[in-house]
């Protein structure tokens, strides 16, 4: 493994696939508009949105690729209703925390667990969202 940001998040995102219930996607929450509606609601899901790399506590003699790095990883669960996306974010916390992906640490729950309103273009509520933050240390160098 010579870098190893993009193995981790596609080990975290293949996990969460296969683990949870729910149908998981990669990136952002769409818009409001772009969410599929079938008989006025939708089956809730989750969006694995990964941030970028930052230097941990651990330094290396052999320099930066060596150091210990970490990154943190948003689960957005969207569903219906706050009970139903908090539900989800429930199952997501319990399936994920101390998953430990290959050549990484375990996922550490993080705090900042929001919740948000999704709103249609009539200021409606159309979706709410609730979100579960980890964080994962890795190094870049093979161990």
């Amino acid at each position: 493994m010579s870098f190893a940001l993009e193995d981790v998040r596609a080990d975290i995102f293949a996990y969460a696939q296969v683990n949870l219930p729910q149908d998981v996607q990669r990136g952002y929450v769409p818009q409001p508009e772009d969410i599929p509606l079938v008989n006025g609601s939708f089956l809730p899901y989750v969006v694995v949105r990964f941030g970028d790399m930052a230097q941990g506590g651990g330094r290396s003699m052999i320099g930066a690729r060596g150091d210990q790095y970490y990154m943190m990883c948003d689960f957005m669960c969207i569903g219906p209703t706050p009970t139903i996306a908090e539900q989800v974010q429930s199952k997501v916390i319990d399936v994920m925390l101390g998953y430990k992906p290959a050549n990484a640490g375990q996922l550490n729950k993080m705090p900042g667990g929001s919740s948000f309103t999704l709103l249609d273009s009539d200021s409606k509520p159309l979706a709410f969202l609730a979100v579960a933050s980890f964080r994962v240390s890795f190094n870049i160098v093979e161990p």
